[in-house]
């Protein structure tokens, strides 16, 4: 393994300044970590640096990668609290400047031949706005909600403002950015978000009589976990000779106050039985080996990273018209569409695999076929990084 490259010192090669708003396990931290591991054996030809929002579970990984520095704009850390025993004497704008200071301390100066920006984030463009300007880029993660819901309208216009280049991670959000904030379509790259599926698919029996379905992400509304045990009960009541296990994996523990309403909804339809929901987990392949399909509930997602991790691991995708799930299914061959918010016809197309193994076997492994072929973290990262050398010559 190459050693890391250090942002330190005159190497003669562009350097490029990767902001995130954070390093933990989800979508964007592990999209970010898997170009970077792509990078470390296939050299890319320049130098990067990580400079994050807040730290995270993925923090060392990525240490052993690059350079990483990290702004503390978590709301417990030092800086935060200093900030705003300043703010309540002085007010916002104050507070803003000293955490601004704090942040550049901790994230230095250094010229940056190109800022690229890991997701239309508050974070990031609190990020933006402390560090000197810079050539920028954008990998566009997020759709309206992320754009609408996460961003103010001055956090709109500077992003809008600074960006010349966006990285879509589907042709979702390209339209996306295109239809709703105006962005030239020639300056709009799409590159989909890396997987890492195993080697030889796991070996599924061909029984018809159970059926274990997995879904997975953050308890939001984007993600919809409610639609997933709405989901369940439907599949018991259209398919009760089947002995049904739903697991949902990510998101909070049993104290995340957007897990006891689901709690609650299990309890009420009699689902103890049938739906877990996992708590986070660190390394999901046990969950993809063991379960018959993917089912993704989301109202609302740019690229899912688990629909298309579960169909490199063979499993058949049962997903609404949300997103970028709807371009990997078509071009995978690997699942079913259902128009939002058709429950129901969510449940039947499960239903429907549950009692064809063959069905699945076969829409399994076209998936696993695509995602091999075109979601490699080395054949992706080799494209990402095509891509910072044509913003870098712009």
């Amino acid at each position: 393994m190459a050693a890391p490259r250090s942002a330190d010192g005159p190497s003669g090669r562009a350097y490029v300044r990767l902001l995130a708003h954070g390093a933990e396990r989800s979508g964007p931290p592990l999209v970010l970590l898997r170009w970077l591991q792509a990078w470390d054996l296939d050299d890319p030809g320049f130098d990067t640096e990580v400079v994050l929002a807040r730290p995270g579970e993925l923090r060392p990984d990525y240490e052993r990668l690059t350079e990483v520095r990290i702004a503390r704009l978590d709301l417990r850390s030092p800086d935060r609290r200093l900030s705003r025993a300043v703010g309540r004497l002085g007010g916002p704008t104050p507070e803003e400047a000293v955490l601004r200071s704090l942040s550049l301390r901790r994230i230095g100066t250094r010229p940056t031949d190109l800022v690229v920006l890991n997701g239309a984030t508050a974070d990031g463009v609190r990020l933006l706005r402390t560090l000197p300007e810079a050539p920028t880029a954008l990998v566009g993660h997020e759709l309206s909600t992320g754009w609408m819901g996460n961003l103010d309208a001055d956090d709109r216009r500077l992003l809008l403002s600074r960006v010349r280049a966006v990285l879509a991670v589907s042709e979702a959000v390209r339209d996306y950015v295109v239809d709703h904030h105006g962005v030239d379509p020639e300056t709009v790259t799409v590159v989909p978000p890396p997987v890492d599926p195993p080697g030889p698919l796991p070996k599924r029996g061909g029984d018809d009589t159970r059926c274990v379905v997995v879904g997975g992400g953050v308890a939001d509304w984007r993600k919809a976990p409610e639609l997933f045990v709405t989901a369940a009960h439907h599949c018991r009541r259209l398919a009760p000779e089947v002995d049904w296990r739903f697991r949902w994996f990510g998101g909070g523990t049993g104290d995340d106050p957007a897990r006891w309403p689901l709690e609650f909804e299990v309890d009420r339809l009699g689902l103890s039985d049938v739906v877990t929901f996992t708590g986070p987990v660190t390394d999901p392949s046990g969950e993809f080996a063991n379960a018959d399909i993917l089912l993704s509930t989301a109202k609302e997602d740019a690229a899912p990273l688990v629909t298309a991790e579960g169909a490199g691991w063979g499993l058949p995708v049962v997903a609404f018209d949300s997103g970028g799930v709807t371009e990997l299914i078509a071009a995978g061959g690997c699942g079913t569409v259902v128009a939002y918010p058709d429950v129901v016809g969510l449940a039947e197309a499960v239903v429907d695999l549950a009692r064809r193994p063959d069905r699945r076997r076969a829409l399994g492994d076209s998936g696993a076929q695509t995602v091999r072929a075109t979601r490699d973290p080395g054949v992706v990262a080799s494209a990402v990084a095509h891509w910072i050398h044509g913003v870098l010559g712009s």
